[in-house]
C-alpha cells in the first residue's frame, strides 16, 4: 500500500513538473515574441492601423474586408513607417503615435462621411472637412459608439505616455535597435510599387477638381461605366457598351433614331451618311456647319459594328410574358 501510494506521488510530481517546465517554455517563449514586437515598432502599429481599416471596410461594404483589402492599405502603411525608421534617431515611437492618430482621424472622417452622404469619401471632400461642425448634432446622431473603437489604442497609448519612466523606455528602445536598412529599402520599393498598381487604373478621376465641369462627348450609354469606375466597381463580368468618360481621350457614340442608319457623333461632328460614308455630310458639333474631315470611315464602320452588336445582343434577351392577369402583388377586385 505505502509502495503504491509512493508512486502514485512520484507520478504526481513528474506531472506538475512536466507542466511547470511547459508553461515556463511558454512563458520563455511569450517574453521573446514581446522583446522581438517591442523592438520593432513597425510590426503592432502596421497590425493595429488594419484592424481599424477592418472596421471601417465592415462598416462601408457589406463583404468587410478582403485580401485586396490589405494589398490596399499595408502598402501605404509601410512607406509611412519605413519613412520613420529611416530617418527618425529619436523619439521614434513618437511619431508613430503621431502616424496612428492622423490615420485614425481620417479613418473616422471616412465613417461620418459614409453614414451621413451616403457616398465614400474623396480627397477634395476631405478639405471640406470643417463644415461637418456646421450641420451640428444631425452628424453627431449618426455616430455609432463602436466607431469610437478606433481610438482605443490612443487612449491606451496617452495614459502611458503620462508617466515619465514609460517615456524613457521607448525612448531607449527607440534609439537602441537600428533597423536593417537593405530589408527596409527592399520593403520600401515594393510597397511603392503596390501602390502605383493600385492608384495607377484610378488616376484619371483622382485629378478631377471639385466642382468640375470635364468636357467630353458622351452619351447615357457611357453611364454606367463612368459611374462605376468613379466608385471602383468592376464590370469584368457585366456587358455594356458604353466607355468610362475619365479614361477616354476620344469617344464615338453610335445613333439610329430619328436619323440615318450609320450616324454617329464623334468629339468633332455630327456624321450623317448618304447610301455610304462616301457620300455623307459632317456637321460641327459647336455651330452645326458643315465641316470637311469631321470624321474617318473607320468611325463609320466601328458605328456600324456597334449597332449589329447591340443588335445581337437584344435579340437573345429573353422574351417578357404577356400576362392578362393583375401585376404580381396587386389585389383581385
Amino acid at each position: 500500500m505505502g509502495l503504491q501510494r509512493g508512486l502514485i506521488d512520484f507520478a504526481a510530481a513528474l506531472y506538475l513538473m512536466r507542466k511547470e517546465g511547459k508553461e515556463r517554455k511558454g512563458k520563455r517563449f511569450a517574453m521573446r515574441i514581446w522583446s522581438f514586437v517591442r523592438g520593432r515598432p513597425i510590426i503592432p502599429f502596421t497590425l493595429i492601423l488594419l484592424l481599424k481599416g477592418a472596421l471601417v471596410w465592415f462598416v462601408i461594404f457589406d463583404g468587410g474586408p478582403s485580401w485586396m483589402t490589405m494589398l490596399t492599405e499595408i502598402p501605404f502603411i509601410l512607406l509611412v513607417f519605413i519613412a520613420i525608421e529611416w530617418f527618425a534617431s529619436k523619439r521614434k515611437y513618437l511619431y508613430y503615435m503621431l502616424v496612428n492618430l492622423l490615420i485614425t482621424i481620417l479613418y473616422f472622417a471616412v465613417l461620418m462621411y459614409y453614414k451621413y452622404y451616403g457616398i465614400i469619401v474623396t480627397y477634395h471632400a476631405l478639405e471640406q472637412a470643417d463644415k461637418v461642425a456646421q450641420v451640428g448634432e444631425s452628424t453627431y446622431s449618426l455616430l455609432d459608439p463602436y466607431y469610437l473603437l478606433i481610438f482605443i489604442d490612443i487612449v491606451v497609448f496617452g495614459l502611458f505616455m503620462i508617466r515619465p519612466k514609460t517615456i524613457a523606455k521607448l525612448k531607449h528602445l527607440g534609439m537602441r535597435r537600428k533597423a536593417n536598412r537593405s530589408a527596409l529599402f527592399g520593403t520600401f520599393l515594393v510597397s511603392a510599387a503596390l501602390c502605383v498598381f493600385n492608384i495607377w487604373p484610378n488616376h484619371a478621376s483622382m485629378n478631377l477638381p471639385s466642382p468640375a465641369v470635364y468636357d467630353k462627348t458622351g452619351g447615357q450609354v457611357d453611364i454606367l461605366p463612368t459611374v462605376a469606375n468613379l466608385f471602383g466597381v468592376s464590370l469584368k463580368d457585366q456587358i455594356h457598351f458604353g466607355e468610362d468618360l475619365l479614361n477616354q481621350d476620344a469617344n464615338l457614340l453610335p445613333m439610329r433614331h430619328f436619323l440615318p442608319t450609320g450616324s454617329f457623333i464623334n468629339d468633332r461632328s455630327v456624321f450623317l451618311p448618304g447610301i455610304a460614308y462616301e457620300d455623307g455630310t459632317n456637321f460641327d458639333v459647336r455651330d452645326n456647319g458643315v465641316l470637311e474631315g469631321g470624321s474617318t470611315e473607320d468611325e463609320y464602320n466601328r458605328a456600324l459594328k456597334l449597332l449589329n452588336l447591340s443588335d445581337s445582343y437584344a435579340t437573345q434577351l429573353p422574351a417578357l410574358q404577356e400576362s392578362s392577369g393583375p401585376a404580381n402583388g396587386a389585389k383581385k377586385e
